[in-house]
């Protein structure tokens, strides 16, 4: 080697080590694993000129942001297997799916109403009697078929409103609450009942009546104010 590329290389050097420590090294992160790969790949050129430098140790960004997000999954599934819900919670017969940082194929497939009320049901938070016995008392609990808990159980199973669409939860054990919000084949076939039926649509209460304009104006003669 030449002695310019000599100096060079000393300087370089020199320089790496006064302002990068060795253990900066190991941890190639953030912007700072731009300018050290640059630097790589300036200093293998000039040790071994004509030749492609080895990639498999170089550490890029997008390499670094592929090993967080693995650690990140496998902390989340670590404690989604070892803090399950509780039994009274309404999203605990739902949670058996693992967790996944990709989008999901039931979100992907599904129009924003109809996923949002798949959450609801899978989760127990919905406009349904059940939730509304925990959490809203001003709301009746009864089912519009006079039933008096409007249960999610009682919605997929019993319900007469709703014995046209039942075949779409499936049959046999397939069509139990555990399955139909608890595995993938189950979600798809609830997401197709709950679309059909709108059961779990907030309803206006049976039997509101309605004021005609021509009313206001004949209460407002009775009144003489007309």
């Amino acid at each position: 080697m030449s002695s310019p590329k000599l100096g060079l290389l000393s300087a370089a050097i020199n320089t790496r080590s006064s302002e990068l420590p060795a253990e900066r090294h190991s941890a190639l992160l953030g912007d700072a694993s731009t300018h050290v790969i640059a630097f790589d790949k300036m200093l293998f050129s000039l040790v071994h000129p004509g030749r492609l430098p080895d990639r498999r140790d170089q550490k890029t960004q997008a390499f670094v942001a592929s090993l967080l997000k693995r650690e990140l999954l496998e902390a989340w599934r670590f404690r989604w297997s070892n803090h399950p819900n509780p039994p009274n919670s309404g999203f605990h017969l739902a949670n058996k799916i693992p967790p996944t940082l990709s989008l999901t194929k039931r979100f992907m497939d599904s129009d924003r109403k109809s996923f949002s009320r798949l959450i609801q049901f899978r989760t127990g938070h919905a406009h349904i009697g059940e939730y509304y016995r925990r959490f809203v008392k001003s709301e009746d609990p009864t089912c519009g078929c006079g039933y008096a808990i409007q249960t999610r159980h009682h919605i997929l199973r019993d319900c007469p409103r709703y014995i046209n669409q039942r075949p779409l939860l499936g049959s046999g054990r397939n069509a139990n609450l555990e399955r139909l919000i608890g595995t993938e084949a189950g979600i798809k076939r609830l997401t197709k009942f709950i679309t059909h039926t709108k059961a779990i649509d907030k309803h206006k209460p049976p039997n509101t009546p309605t004021r005609n304009p021509s009313n206001r104006t004949n209460d407002r003669n009775r009144r003489g104010e007309g």
